[in-house]
Order: structure tokens, then sequence, then C-alpha cells
């Protein structure tokens, strides 16, 4: 396409510079590359490996000359890599060019809103007058991973088109490709000279790339190319009927030298457009292998192409790598292997081997990091990823590593290996050889119908009923054969499975709703106003076994449509996105919105499902009656039958995700998955409505503005067993504090939460056999809880008496103020955490100035009154301070007292030395079911050779030391 005559045109890149000298390009071109080499740095090329894709040095793209010597990356919204490792702008000095352009090579690390600004091009000219460019996203620059099989919904400015393109193992992973875009920008005073350009970074979310940058006339005439374009089209949407393809590619040290000898296996395969986590370990290409010749390169046997391949690539004397998706129709793919590393050399490690049903290891098998133990309690996943890889391969022995410098206590890995069932096991960091058997599995078959008569080629789905993070089994997708039967031939036995079909493969014939099935013993009961049915019991879900579910009829799918609108009447904003989805199946469908906000969902099962609204900067209204209870991102219920009038009401703002900690919980028929979908439409269950005025106490006075917390007072639960008591205990119970058992604690539904500016409220409830109960909280006056009220009453009048949550001061232990302590907050059942000197809430940020502050150079704290506070936590590196404040706490001085340390010696019953052994010191938990507030500590030794064990900063108090 010749670029002549088009304005405003901007390439687009990883960009990273702050004082850059326009170069004198040698050979006379029309336009001028700058040179960004002397200010490149580390971008995510680097840190996901893929910066040998790069091309290097001078080049011609899309017509137009880059110096491309390294990347510059400007600090994006929400990375630690881009927190660390970016620069937040570019600038030019000492430019003094006339130019109508200026061309940009680049993308964003991160999708973003579309028309984000992602960056700003600021022009000086030699008058000293300015002018700003801003890049808007999905318009001037999109995300470096690209879809591959796959069609976008990207809407480039007519000044800009994808560049370039390179095909890498992690793009591989999602279906994607690496891209950089080109985009030109028109100067908007081309017959002034410049005399500064900057580029600098809005810290949104995308973070730019930027590979290149040149300066240059509007009517250049087009260069050669001098990087050759990929042979297969991008996106590749070319028909795939399972022809055979050889797939070819090239094996090379880091440094670009061919390795030869090398060997390349097929370890599994998926369908096109899916994600690596779908591929199919059993599938016929499994296995399939060959060497590298001298040039390092390679040509693997025919394969189906309608599928990607994941392929193991080692040599000797090299780590071994995985390869996530290799076309054998598209290009030939790169594979660049690091030189082997010694293993076990980190400080924290967890060592493995993984071994088949007969005992022999396991070698080149993938074992993937699932989730992190820290040793206190707290397990995690998508968090604490720094400082290891994703996944590892095991050797010829079977053997892995995992290990990282930061401390751990424990890793959850899943093993992968070929026609055996994948396992889960969590591992403790010890460089002790933990061994993981892998077992045959159960295989699981039934036959796909309607109306008796088989149907093919549809995509089912198997899912572990058992959803905790903890023990999730995983998710495996398989299709039906044009007998219309399927098999999973490996599932992993002795638990609970829920199987289903895809909803976009079988909506056309109708729907497949989930079908549960257990090991021995085992029943599930799924609970739904109109769904309600037991799984399907098997007698043996054990290794080896075999079974068969017969067939499996498809039913009349149901519809769900309805209109999405504003609560204040907005218009609606631009490309919203309707999301649905199920918690016991692993699919999602997602439609786009249209004009008139109206949307339309077919083919879904009579289950329970879960609605959520894909826009940045807007977030479902509390008048949605579904809210999920835990997710205020969604709405969760049954889908009975046909549903035309769903109402979605959506509100500007983000969504405050707050905290659940201390709440109570409601019963599971009360749980909006278990109930009608609903919601803000006028049709469905007809609610209970309570409203009034907030006034003041003493005056009367309305108060103009306050906060209203709905909730529900669970029911109590009778004939629950009470222990017999003496005539002691009988005596003293009135004068004990009251214990509200964990399941009648209220329920807040701090999602609906709603800020009140007149003096009166207005709220609905849903009739649940939990009862309506609110709380309202205004500054300068005690809360207000209600009563549970069962029944519609608009003339309630709510009187607020003047007060206020604790506040004073902080003193260190030489009585001056401490500047910089923390100090928590705390109220019943409410959880919070300790390490080393710092307290942590575990709530969300936008909480954190209710229950925790930080005094300033005077030591001082002012909270707002909180119903049912009770205890001031503090600390500082100084020390630390605990106060009672449930009976009020005015002007306090709390001064804080030093930290301790406890120092001892483990030894068996005999008196030997317990060496080796990890202790934890707590806190004790002994009222916290009484509604006492709690303080997780993250304090861990272990003992030396003599048993010898040392606590340093820890609270002067009571303590529990335990043996983990």
């Amino acid at each position: 396409m010749d670029a002549k005559g088009i304005t405003g045109r901007i390439v687009f890149g990883w960009l990273l510079a702050s004082e850059l000298c326009a170069a004198v390009v040698a050979g006379g071109e029309a336009t001028q590359p700058l040179d960004l080499k002397p200010f490149a740095g580390p971008s995510p090329f680097d840190w996901k490996g893929a910066e040998y894709t790069l091309p290097r040095g001078r080049q011609i793209i899309d017509g137009t000359p880059f110096e491309m010597d390294g990347v510059v990356f400007l600090q994006g919204a929400d990375s630690a890599e881009t927190n660390s490792s970016a620069r937040t702008n570019l600038e030019i000095l000492s430019l003094h060019q006339r130019f109508d352009e200026i061309h940009l090579l680049g993308a964003t690390q991160r999708s973003d809103k579309d028309g984000a600004i992602i960056a700003r091009v600021n022009l000086t000219y030699s008058d000293g007058a300015k002018a700003t460019l801003p890049l808007l996203y999905n318009q001037e620059m999109r995300q470096w991973y690209g879809g591959w099989h796959k069609t976008g919904t990207r809407k480039l400015d007519p000044n800009a088109r994808e560049a370039w393109h390179a095909q890498f193992s992690d793009a591989a992973r999602t279906d994607d490709v690496l891209l950089l875009d080109h985009v030109w920008l028109a100067n908007p005073s081309p017959e002034k000279e410049v005399v500064r350009l900057s580029i600098e970074s809005t810290k949104s979310r995308g973070g730019l790339i930027l590979a290149g940058l040149s300066i240059g006339p509007s009517n250049a005439p087009p260069l050669g190319d001098t990087v050759a374009p990929l042979r297969g089209p991008v996106p590749d949407l070319r028909p795939r009927t399972g022809q055979l393809a050889r797939g070819a590619g090239v094996v090379r040290t880091g440094a670009g030298q061919p390795v030869s000898g090398a060997t390349v296996k097929v370890i599994g395969a998926r369908r096109l457009q899916e994600g690596a986590d779908e591929a199919d370990l059993d599938d016929p290409a499994a296995g399939v292998e060959t060497k590298t010749g001298p040039d390092g390169q390679f040509v693997l046997p025919p394969l189906a192409d309608n599928r990607l391949y994941h392929l193991v690539i080692a040599a000797e004397g090299y780590e071994p790598f995985v390869y996530w998706g290799l076309d054998p129709k598209f290009d030939p793919i790169e594979v660049r292997l690091e030189a082997a590393k010694p293993r076990g050399g980190e400080k924290y490690v967890v060592h493995g081997r993984v071994i088949d049903p007969n005992g022999e290891p396991e070698s080149w098998v993938v074992v993937e990091r699932e989730g992190v133990g820290l040793g206190d309690g707290r397990r995690g996943w998508g968090w604490e990823n720094d400082g290891w890889p994703r996944e590892v391969l095991t050797d010829t022995n079977g053997e892995f590593f995992f290990g990282r410098n930061k401390a751990f206590a424990e890793v959850q890995v899943r093993v992968h290996a070929q026609n055996l069932a994948p396992a889960l096991e969590w591992l403790d960091a010890t460089n002790t050889l933990q061994t993981i058997q892998v077992e045959t599995g159960v295989a699981v078959r039934a036959r796909v119908v309607k109306e008796g008569k088989p149907l093919g080629g549809l995509i089912i789905g198997v899912s572990g009923a058992d959803r905790n993070a903890a023990t999730y089994a995983g998710h495996y997708e398989t299709t039906t054969r044009e007998d219309g039967t399927f098999e999973f031939p490996h599932l992993p036995a002795n638990i609970g499975w829920n199987l289903y079909g895809i909803i976009s493969s079988v909506k056309s014939y109708g729907a497949l709703g989930s079908r549960l099935i257990g090991p021995p013993g085992t029943s599930y009961v799924r609970l739904g106003s109109a769904n309600i049915s037991t799984g399907v019991p098997i007698g043996s879900l054990t290794n080896g076994a075999s079974v068969d579910l017969g067939d499996w009829a498809v039913k009349p799918g149901l519809r769900l449509a309805g209109r999405v609108k504003t609560r204040d009447g907005e218009p609606l904003p631009r490309g919203i996105e309707i999301m649905l989805g199920f918690d016991i199946a692993w699919d999602d469908e997602t439609v786009s919105v249209t004009k008139d906000g109206s949307f339309e969902f077919t083919g879904l099962p009579d289950e329970s499902l879960n609605i959520s609204v894909g826009q940045t900067g807007w977030r479902l209204s509390g008048a949605n009656r579904s809210m999920d209870i835990w997710n205020a991102t969604r709405l969760e219920g049954v889908l009975e039958k046909d549903k035309d009038d769903l109402l979605l009401e959506i509100e500007k703002g983000d969504y405050g995700y707050s905290s659940y900690n201390g709440n109570g919980q409601l019963p599971q028929p009360d749980w909006p998955g278990n109930r009608p979908l609903e919601g803000a439409e006028p049709s469905g269950m007809p609610q209970i409505v309570l409203g009034g005025q907030v006034v003041d106490d003493k005056s009367g006075q309305l108060i103009p503005r306050f906060k209203l917390v709905p909730g529900y007072k669970p029911p109590s639960m009778p004939g629950m067993y009470a222990p017999p008591q003496s005539i002691m205990q009988k005596l003293i119970e009135p004068l004990k504090k009251k214990t509200v058992p964990w399941n009648e604690q209220p329920f807040w539904q701090y999602s609906r939460a709603e800020e009140m500016t007149n003096g009166s409220f207005l709220v609905d409830f849903l009739p649940l056999s939990s009862q309506p109960i609110f709380r309202v909280e205004a500054d300068g006056y005690e809360p207000f809880e209600s009563d549970p009220i069962p029944t519609n009453s608009r003339n309630l009048l709510i009187r607020l008496r003047r007060g206020r949550g604790p506040n004073g001061i902080v003193l260190l232990p030489d009585g001056e103020p401490a500047e910089g302590a923390t100090v928590i907050f705390a109220v019943s059942h409410e959880q919070f955490g300790l390490s080393s000197n710092v307290l942590t809430d575990f709530g969300p940020p936008d909480q954190h100035g209710v229950r925790l502050q930080q005094t300033a150079k005077d030591g001082k704290f002012s909270f707002a009154a909180r119903a049912e506070g009770q205890t001031l936590y503090v600390s500082h590196p100084a020390g630390w301070a605990e106060r009672a404040v449930a009976t009020g706490g005015d002007d306090l001085a709390i001064r804080l007292q030093s930290w301790a340390a406890v120092k001892g010696r483990l030894v068996y019953s005999n008196g030997s030395p317990a060496a080796g052994v990890e202790l934890h010191v707590a806190m004790p938990m002994d009222n916290f079911m009484q509604g006492d507030p709690f303080i997780n500590m993250n304090g861990f030794c272990t003992t030396d050779s003599q048993g010898r064990f040392e606590f340093q900063t820890i609270p002067p108090r009571k303590l529990n030391i335990d043996r983990i």
C-alpha cells in the first residue's frame, strides 16, 4: 500500500528514551530514523524471551526506514515489571528539524479500554509554541499479542496498520502472534522547526512498547522492505480439514548458533483458537518425534493441519523447552535454547520426581506451578508469581525442581504425562526428593444424540466438581466422533466430575446440560428453584476403570435476552459486551450489545449461570436483584425457561471489591445462584421495600448525607446441639459476652451500599428465608443497625447519636510521637496480617482508610465509628501496642512497647535435639468464634542442628509456638 499522501502517520513499538539526538542518516533517505539504541532497556520482549524475534539495525518496514537496536518501554499502570524497569518519558533535545510526519513502530504491553490515551507525543517549536498528539489504544496502537487463527475486534485508525509479525512460543500458548503496528502522526505545524520532541507515558494500563521512531515528509516514496513478511496470513483463517502437513522449524542457541541432534517431540495437541490448557495429551500425534540436522533444522512427520501441536525440544547441555503451539501449515518456527543450569541452587527449593504406575521415571513431562503456600495458612493462586518459572520439564530420570530465593513453604504442581491421568499435588519446600506417581485414571465415555440420532463434531467439556482452588482437578475437552461417541480416557480417579456440552458447539442443535458423576458413596445435589437434580453415582471411578454413561440426549435450548440501560439516563458506552458463564462448567460466551442496548444468548441449558458486563469505567448497579454475594462484577441465577426481559442496569464507577472480611454468610437457599435470574426489570418476585428518614437524635434535623448498607439477618438454627452446663456455668452465663453463631451473623451487601444525599432513603430486598436489615453510617455519628424487618415499611425514622470512632496519638517507647505507625481499627470477626513489623489489611484499598491508617509526624490518628468496633492494633519499627476500644476511645495516648524476641531449644522426648524442624509463632485464636478480631502472624524459623530456634520482632503479648 502506497503511503503517499497519507497524513497523521504513526508507527508504534517498544520505546524508551530520556534524551535523544536526531541522527543524520546515511544514504539520504527522505525519512530519517532516530537512533534509540542508547536508551533501549528491558521490555516485555526480554521478559518473555522473545527479543531474538526482533530485526536489528537499519531496517525498512512497511516502506519506512527505522533504526532497530532494542526496545524502549514506557511505563504502564499495573505491572511490577513496568514500574521497576520502564521509563515515564522520552525526550529528544536539540532536534532542529522540519518534518511533516512522525513514524512510530510499536505496540502496547497490555490491552486497554478503547480510546484510552496510552502516551502523548509533545512537540516544541523554535518560536516556543507547543503541540500535543495523543496515541489512542485500539486506534493507533494495540496489544503486542494479536489473534492468530481468530478475527480480532481492533478498529485501527486509517493512518495505522500492522507492519510486523513473528511467532513465538508464549504467544502461541494463547493462539496469538507477536505484532508491531506502524502508525504515522501529522505534525500540526510542519513549516516550523521542531527543537524538542518528547513522548510521555500516561501510565494507563497499556504501557507503550516502541521499537522504532522516524521523522520525514508526507510525500516520501515507500522503500522496499528489508524484513520478509510471514508466509502464512495473519490472522490465518484458511479452512482446515485435517489434511496432512509437515511442521518444520529450526533450533538455535541463545546466540543464534544451530543446535544439531536436538530431539523434537510432540507431547500434545489442541484445536485451533484454543489455549494451551485445552491440549489433548492422548492425541494420536503425541509421541511423534524427529531430530535436528547439522543446520539446526527439523521437519516433523506429517500431522493433521487442524491442530496446534505442543513440542518438547531437548538437547544435551541445554535446558529443555516447550513450544506451545506449532501449526504445521504455517511458517517454520524458531526455538532458542538456554544453556543448562545447576539444579536446586536457590535458597528455597522443591525437588520432585514423576514416575508412572509401574514406578518407572516419566521423562520430558510438563510440571506446571499452580499455587503457592507461605506456611502461615495462606495459599494463593495467581499471585506470588515472581522469582520462578511457570512450568518446568522433568529430566531423563523424571526429576524436576521449583526454586527461588524468596521464601515459600509449599508449591502446588500439576503433572501432565502422555496417556496417563493428570496429577495434582502439594510439595513442601525442602531439598528432600518427593515422588509423584501418575496413574492410568478412569475412562469415561458416552454418546450424544438428538431424537435418537448421533451428533458428531460437538465439543464436550469436563470439569472437576470440587471448584476449591486447592483441590480443583482441572478441565478438559474432547470432540464427539461421527457416531456421536466421545471419551475422556484418563481422568483422575476417585473424584467427582461435571460433564457438559460447550454452548457454542451445541447451540445449533439445542443444549446439553451438565451431568454429574462421582466416586462410590458420593451424591451431588444441585440447588435451584427450577432445577433440582442429583448426580449420577458411578459404582467405580477407580484407576483403570471404564465407565459408559450411554446415550446423552440434547434438549431444546433456552433463550436469554434483554437490554442494558444506564442508571442516570446517560448514553450507553461504545463497545459494551455481555459475558455469560457457568460455575460448574468451564464454558462462557460473549455477545456485543446493539446500539439500542439489546442482547441475546441462545442454546442455554436450564441451569445456574452468571452474567457480567465488560466495560471499563462502568459497573452493575445495586438495582440488579441477582447480584452475586461474593463477586460484585456479576449476576448469578437459575435460568428456568426462556427469558426475554432481563434488564441490566449499569452506572459509572469501578468495582470496589469491598472486603467480606468478618461478614456473615447467607444460607445456601438464599444464594442468588440458587434462585431465578433477575436484573432490574419490573417483572419478577415482589420485593420488600424499606424507606424513611435519617435525623439527628438531639435536634431532629435531617442528616443530609449518609451511607446506607443493606443486608440480611440469616435465620436462627433451632435444635442445634448445646453441651450441658454446670450450675456455675449457668450462674455466670448472663455475664459472658454473647456469642452469635457464625451462620447467624448479619450478611452485609457491600456491593449495594448507597450514598444518600437528601436525608431520606428507599431500598428494596428480595424476600428470602433471611430477613432484611440495614446499616446507616454518617460522619460524626455512631452507626445504626436495624433489627430484621420482614415486611414493607416506608415511614421509618432513624435517629443517629453524635459520636466518633477511636482517636488519639501513638507514642514511641520514649514518649515521643510515632510517625508512620500503622493503626488498625478492627471489629468483630475481622482478620489482619502481621509479617515482621508490618501490619496488613486483607481487604481492598478502597477500605483501607476505614480500617487502617498511617500516623503523620504528630503521631495522631482518627477513625470514624464502626459498628462492633473492638480493638486497635498498632505496629511501628520501634514497637507494638493493642488497645480495647469496645466501650469508646477518645483522645487516646497509646505508647508502643518494644518488640520482643523468643529464643529456645526444641528437643525430642528422649532429650535429643530436633534439628531442621519448622516452627511458627502465632497469636492464640481462643475467642475468634466469640467475635474477637484476629491477627495472622507470618513468623517462621527452622531449628538448627542443635534444635535451637529464635523468633525476632514479635509482639510482647501471649503467643503460641507451633510445630509445622
